[in-house]
């Protein structure tokens, strides 16, 4: 199908009959539609247990090191995580405050979309931004859930069978106070989180305790340098 159906109007009976037969029948044979209404559907259900009562800030700088208190829960399979994360991504963040000069832009967000589309997200984040905002599918590795923006900043996350992967794009950035490492042969600021230059634009990763920053890093490095200029590429003078 072209569009995303309108799953609430599907289960409650208010989609006009045609168009709830030609959805019925794209179930049968559309794997990517099945996933897709089954990640609603416990999205749904994670709602009505009411195990997601209280709201995580997301696209947050340094996600581990906030006090906030955060209930623990578990959900079954991928398709589960990514419905759970759809619910944190539609409460609204609190400002992020800093006074240490951070690496990497703290900008506040102004938008967010949930969506799993690559090529969406990434038009979305463009005619909101300056920005030339990529489009980075990681199926193999995680599955995008939002799209947001700062007034300087385009951003992406995804989910991980770790937990969450927070990616923010800027034109500028403060890695040179940094801290280099290397990771699969390539090199990475150490900024809270693991930030690098490349194709012209400086990003930042960052994610919940337990995930493997650099292997994600690497994985998201190599992805872009199939879409940008190879003009800037690791770690390289600040801007």
């Amino acid at each position: 199908m072209n569009h995303r159906p309108d799953w609430k109007a599907y289960e409650d009976g208010t989609l006009p009959f045609d168009q709830r037969e030609a959805i019925t029948e794209a179930l049968r044979t559309d794997e990517h539609l099945r996933r897709d209404y089954q990640a609603y559907q416990e999205y749904v259900r994670v709602l009505r247990a009411g195990v997601m009562a209280e709201p995580v800030p997301v696209f947050e700088l340094r996600p581990a090191a906030r006090p906030a208190v955060r209930r623990p829960f578990v959900l079954a399979g991928a398709a589960a995580f990514a419905a759970a994360s759809i619910f944190f991504y539609t409460q609204r963040p609190e400002p992020i405050q800093s006074a240490s000069g951070p690496p990497f832009t703290i900008a506040p967000e102004l938008a967010r979309i949930a969506t799993h589309d690559a090529q969406e997200a990434a038009d979305w984040v463009g005619s909101r931004t300056h920005l030339n905002a990529p489009v980075l599918t990681l199926m193999d590795h995680a599955m995008l859930v939002a799209a947001a923006h700062g007034s300087d900043w385009g951003g992406y996350a995804f989910v991980c069978k770790e937990g969450r992967i927070l990616l923010r794009f800027a034109l500028r950035d403060q890695f040179s106070r940094c801290g280099v490492i290397t990771e699969q042969g390539l090199s990475f600021y150490d900024s809270d989180g693991l930030g690098w230059r490349q194709g012209g634009i400086s990003f930042h990763v960052s994610g919940d305790t337990g995930v493997p920053l650099r292997q994600y890093a690497a994985v998201i490095h190599r992805q872009l340098s199939r879409t940008l200029p190879a003009t800037v590429k690791g770690a390289q003078n600040a801007h």
